[in-house]
């Protein structure tokens, strides 16, 4: 029997030797161990990657990846806008070229112009592919709420205009974020086209955070660990922040929370690890005596597992901002599950829609008042040890039950089946 053949386009698709994201090689991998033929088609340049790649097709550990050449681009400017539309509009081509003729197109954002193409190709190829429209970060309603950018700029015009042909002229609809539909349905979209898939992580990645390795890590790696562990000796119990330390991620919050907490208990510390564009101003802020604040920088994704294990509490958050309100898939979250962390939680996020709260993982504050972070803070610093550790150890068994992509593959292949019934 003829494998059915996944397009799973993003712009910004890696892998983990090459930098991120992950979502797309993971999922190809779990559609590949299901029989199909997974297919992922990505950018041979965007500001995730570390390692670049050739162009053209290429076996990235198991997983074929389709890699467009594309221009080089700093920031958040027009290069970047140059960037996808040349992704969007080289991909049918080459992918018609020198994969073969895909059954259904999976087009990932956030940027939107992937998918007019995959609609186009879903009427003039052959096989007649089913789109899968999935959503990742609600655009244009993110540019809009997170970076004031205003609704008439031309930019949002347009990706407005995809959004609504995204939701009429999709086969499905996916997204990660489980409050979204709340958004969708006022686009247009009929509620039974919507599907609910969130982020996750492998199990062998999970394994790595359960039991992490010194043998495994290279002379370079360790250095850095022990710097970071001789960086924190003073300090008996550790709160930890990790990822992108830029906007949309609530670091701001949380370091203002801590600083309330830390002026009056002096045994604690906060490590941050990664960097972004609130880095350097922050870093300055709080790089102060009065502050047990450290700033690692980025580190490699193999250190990560390690410096969860000798933290005590993990942090994670979100702009006060009504978008949040309907929930979303955090990486981050899943990594502090896998390494049993409790959470500490700030997020305007409903209660039907918090993964945290779902999971019994830790602590949610909704109120963006310091005063009240400090509260969240001071409250599992106290609390009683089994206590936290009964949160972290539900967080991890919710991990394995929800958020591994051996059950994410299952949900794309009970939808892919659907489509092509």
């Amino acid at each position: 029997m003829k494998k059915k053949v996944i397009w799973i386009v993003n712009n910004y698709a890696g892998t983990p030797e090459r930098g991120m994201q992950f979502r797309q090689y993971y999922l190809a991998s779990a559609l590949r161990q299901l029989g199909y033929e997974a297919f992922v088609i990505s950018s041979s340049y965007h500001h995730l990657l570390t390692n670049f790649p050739e162009n053209g097709v290429a076996d990235e550990k198991g997983v074929p990846f389709l890699w467009i050449r594309n221009t080089k681009y700093h920031g958040n400017g027009v290069g970047r806008i140059v960037n996808m539309i040349i992704f969007s509009t080289l991909y049918p081509v080459e992918g018609m070229k020198k994969l073969p003729p895909p059954d259904v197109i999976i087009t990932s954002s956030p940027h939107l112009f992937v998918l007019p193409p995959a609609l186009i190709l879903s009427h003039v190829m052959r096989t007649k592919p089913r789109v899968i429209f999935e959503v990742r970060d609600i655009w244009p309603l993110s540019l809009t709420e997170l970076m004031n950018t205003s609704r008439w700029n031309p930019l949002v015009v347009t990706f407005s205009i995809i959004e609504k042909a995204g939701y009429k002229y999709s086969d499905a609809v996916v997204s990660l974020i489980p409050g979204a539909i709340e958004h969708m349905k006022k686009k247009g979209l009929k509620e039974e086209q919507f599907n609910y898939i969130p982020n996750g992580l492998p199990e062998e990645v999970i394994k790595k955070y359960e039991k992490p390795s010194r043998e495994i890590l290279s002379d370079e790696d360790r250095k850095t660990l022990e710097k970071i562990e001789s960086m924190t000796a003073g300090c008996s119990f550790k709160f930890v922040f990790t990822g992108t330390v830029g906007l949309g991620t609530g670091i701001e919050s949380l370091l203002e929370g801590f600083a309330t907490f830390s002026s009056k208990i002096n045994s604690a510390c906060f490590i941050v690890v990664g960097d972004g564009a609130l880095f350097e101003s922050l870093r300055k802020k709080y790089s102060h005596p009065s502050y047990p604040v450290f700033f690692t920088g980025r580190v490699k994704p193999s250190l990560v597992p390690h410096i969860l294990k000798m933290s005590d509490v993990a942090c994670a958050g979100w702009p006060n901002k009504k978008i949040y309100e309907l929930g979303g898939s955090p990486n981050k979250l899943f990594d502090y599950m896998a390494a049993s962390l409790p959470i500490l939680f700030v997020a305007p996020v409903k209660e039907e829609y918090n993964i945290v709260a779902r999971a019994g993982a830790g602590i949610t504050i909704q109120d963006y008042d310091k005063p009240r972070i400090a509260e969240g803070f001071e409250k599992l610093f106290k609390m009683d040890p089994d206590e936290r550790k009964k949160m972290g150890h539900n967080g991890h068994k919710y991990l394995l039950q929800n958020f591994t992509y051996r059950e994410i593959g299952k949900q794309y292949s009970k939808l892919i089946e659907k489509l092509l019934d």
